[in-house]
């Protein structure tokens, strides 16, 4: 049988082995009781934080590399009047 057709078949719903991870590589949860609530809360709170800190990492990588690139510039500008 091709990974193809096991994949198939492991998300099929009515196989009895569907959330045991045993039978396929994929691994597809299911929860059988309803999910705390509040957790949709913490879930969407956590995700605004990790883009606020995506955003901010990007903003100091471009920091960085600006501060980089003047220090070149400089390094260049002194090793110029080294030599002359």
């Amino acid at each position: 049988m091709t990974n193809e057709n096991l994949n198939k078949l492991c998300m099929d719903e009515s196989d009895p082995m569907f959330n045991a991870s045993k039978n396929c590589k994929i691994f597809r949860w299911r929860d059988k009781e309803e999910v705390d609530p509040r957790s949709s809360f913490n879930l969407s709170r956590l995700v605004n934080k990790i883009n606020e800190l995506e955003q901010e990492l990007w903003i100091r990588q471009v920091h960085i590399d600006n501060l980089s690139n003047s220090n070149l510039l400089l390094d260049r500008r002194i090793n110029r009047r080294i030599v002359n």
